[in-house]
C-alpha cells in the first residue's frame, strides 16, 4: 500500500532548497503542512562486487595476452636471426658448408672448377674482384668461351659472402635476356665461391663512350685505337639499353 506520508519530488536542484508548504483541498475543506526541504547530492551508485571482479579479471587477461604477443614476436625475430647466422660460413674463403644454398643453386648452375682458366683482373674493390677467364667446352666441347668471374678477396666477412650469394639469387630469378649481363653458372664446391657471368668485351657502356669520343680529353694507352661511333651506333645503344631496362622492369627489379 502506498505510503501517504511520503511525498516524492523529481528534478530537484540545490536552488529548490528552503521552506515549502504542501496544500491539500477537497469538498470537506483545506489542509496545509509546512516543512523545510533540504537538497543533498545523490550518493554514487557503486558497482556490484561480482561485476567489479569480472572487470578486473578481464583487464588482467587482456594485459597477459598483449605481453604474450610481444614476447612471441621477440622470440620469433630472434629465432630468424639465429637461423640466418647459422647458415653463415666460417671466416675464410672455403665454402664447403654452403650446402644450405643447394636448393637455390643446384646442378643446373654448378660449373666444374677445373674447366675455368683464370686470366687478368678486370676490376676490384675492397673485398671483391672480377677476373677474365676462359671456360672450356661451355657452348661446344671443342671451343673455349670467355667469361667474367666474380669472387671475394682474402679477409672478406660473412656478410660480404652473403651479399655475393644474394646477387646470384637475384640473377637466377631475373632470368636471361640479350640486353643484360646474364648469369652463366657458379663454382661453390672444393674452393672459394665463383660467380660466372657473361663477359663484356668493351667494358661498361659509359666508359666506352667516353674513351671513344673525339677530343674527349681522356688519356688512352699508347697504341690504343679510337673506335668510330656513328649516330646509328648511338641510337642502337639507346634502343638496347631501353630493351634491357624494360625487361628488368617486367621482372620488378629495382636498381
Amino acid at each position: 500500500m502506498e505510503d501517504r506520508q511520503v511525498v516524492v519530488l523529481t528534478n530537484v536542484t540545490e536552488n529548490d532548497a528552503g521552506w515549502c508548504t504542501d496544500i491539500a483541498a477537497n469538498s470537506l475543506g483545506t489542509s496545509s503542512s509546512t516543512a523545510y526541504l533540504n537538497v543533498m547530492e545523490a550518493e554514487p551508485i557503486l558497482a556490484d562486487a561480482e561485476s567489479h571482479a569480472i572487470l578486473i579479471l578481464g583487464v588482467v587477461l587482456l594485459s597477459v595476452m598483449v605481453i604474450a604477443s610481444i614476447m612471441a614476436s621477440f622470440v620469433w625475430k630472434k629465432c630468424q636471426k639465429e637461423k640466418r647466422r647459422a647458415i653463415d660460413l666460417e671466416h675464410g674463403s672455403e665454402i664447403a658448408s654452403i650446402s644450405e644454398y643447394e636448393l637455390l643453386f643446384g646442378t643446373p648452375w654448378e660449373l666444374p672448377r677445373s674447366r675455368l682458366v683464370m686470366g687478368e683482373t678486370l676490376g676490384e674493390g675492397a673485398f671483391g674482384k672480377v677476373v677474365r677467364a676462359e671456360i672450356q667446352g661451355f657452348l661446344r666441347p671443342d671451343m673455349n668461351t670467355t667469361v667474367a668471374v666474380k669472387m671475394l678477396k682474402e679477409g672478406h666477412t660473412d656478410s660480404e659472402l652473403m651479399d655475393l650469394v644474394s646477387e646470384m639469387e637475384r640473377m637466377t630469378m631475373i632470368g636471361t635476356h640479350i640486353n643484360i649481363i646474364n648469369l652463366l653458372g657458379c663454382c661453390k664446391q672444393d674452393g672459394p665461391l665463383y660467380v660466372v657471368v657473361e663477359y663484356a668485351a668493351h667494358g661498361n657502356l659509359r666508359d666506352y663512350l667516353r674513351n671513344n669520343r673525339p677530343s674527349s680529353g681522356y688519356e688512352r694507352a699508347i697504341g690504343q685505337e679510337l673506335d668510330t661511333i656513328t649516330q646509328n651506333d648511338l641510337v642502337s645503344f639507346a634502343c638496347q639499353v631501353a630493351r634491357g631496362m624494360e625487361y628488368l622492369a617486367s621482372k620488378k627489379v629495382r636498381l
